[in-house]
């Protein structure tokens, strides 16, 4: 994906002709202008197969939004890499996607509705669907409404320790992945939210100060909030009596939280029709194509895992040591 030092001209899905598409997640991009893209479609239809055919007499129409403003040329950012991972069917990213993503979102909507810890709600939860819809700027528009808990009771003396903290904290996490754009500012900004009354910051509040500081890394780039979009996540909550019925929570998480849940838990993406317009939307494959030439859809990605599955295992089953001309 991309372009290599080799060869500067991008690497285009044209050969063969492109034919069929994934319904939802169609695939992602790099682009010089944006950066890392995923390209979602936006389907009519219930049910039917996983796949359409790109090349039939409907239109059909896409939307993109942006995943990480650092991939202008490669794939390099942990976020981009995660997702590319994660359409081939490896779920590698444990370090900026940890697997509890999905039930420490439910835990922070429910906020104090459920006295369940994280690990607690890993085993309840169910993710069931992925809406993409307008995201508006008006203040009327309740899909604007963010849900922020309040900060933790400060003082002089906790003040004082994490600004003491900050830059040491800073210097441990600047080199992590999708951290390589932090400043003081933000770590300090993120710890009053996470250090407990005396400042400090324990093993469960380091996470979630990471995940703080992700999420502002992604968000704070340019288009990094994907345009016009939004992505709404509707889980299933059990409850811990297995007798009661489960709820039904609703949220909103961020283009990479979204995409990469959709991956994880192949859920489809579902696109509104009100998302085709402002600027992002895509009429047809040829459109997709011509806007992002380094394009490649989920078919190929899937394809390069599973040869690169097969090809991982064998390096440790050799029953003789390389010749030397192996080792070349």
């Amino acid at each position: 994906m991309g372009t290599t030092p080799e060869d500067p001209t991008p690497k285009l899905s044209l050969e063969p002709p492109l034919t069929t598409m994934r319904r939802g997640i169609a695939g992602f991009a790099v682009d010089p202008h944006v950066g890392f893209v995923c390209v979602l479609h936006h389907d009519n239809e219930d049910g039917g197969s996983a796949d359409i055919d790109v090349q039939s007499s409907g239109q059909h129409q896409f939307v993109y939004t942006v995943i990480s403003t650092l991939d202008r040329s490669t794939v390099q950012s942990a976020e981009a890499l995660c997702l590319v991972q994660l359409a081939g069917g490896l779920d590698l990213g444990a370090v900026v996607f940890p697997p509890d993503t999905l039930a420490r979102l439910v835990k922070m909507e429910l906020d104090d509705g459920d006295k369940a810890s994280v690990e607690d709600l890993r085993s309840r939860v169910r993710l069931l669907a992925i809406t993409v819809i307008e995201d508006n700027d008006g203040n009327d528009d309740p899909t604007k409404e963010v849900k922020s808990s309040p900060l933790p009771s400060s003082n002089d003396e906790r003040d004082e320790k994490i600004a003491q903290s900050s830059a040491k904290i800073m210097t441990a996490v600047m080199n992590l992945p999708g951290l390589n754009g932090v400043t003081e500012d933000r770590v300090g900004a993120a710890m009053q939210l996470h250090a407990n009354s005396n400042g400090n910051i324990d093993r469960l509040a380091f996470s979630e100060l990471l995940d703080t500081l992700r999420r502002n890394t992604i968000e704070g780039g340019e288009n990094a909030g994907g345009g016009n979009l939004k992505f709404r996540l509707t889980a299933s909550l059990a409850k811990e009596d297995s007798n009661s019925p489960s709820t039904l929570v609703d949220f909103y998480a961020s283009a990479f939280e979204s995409i990469g849940l959709a991956l994880r838990y192949k859920v489809k993406v579902t696109v509104s029709k009100d998302c085709l317009k402002g600027g992002m939307e895509l009429d047809g494959m040829g459109k997709v194509i011509e806007r992002f030439p380094a394009f490649r859809p989920v078919q190929e990605l899937e394809e390069d895992a599973s040869i690169m599955d097969g090809f991982i295992p064998s390096m440790f089953f050799k029953e003789n040591s390389p010749d030397n001309d192996d080792k070349a």
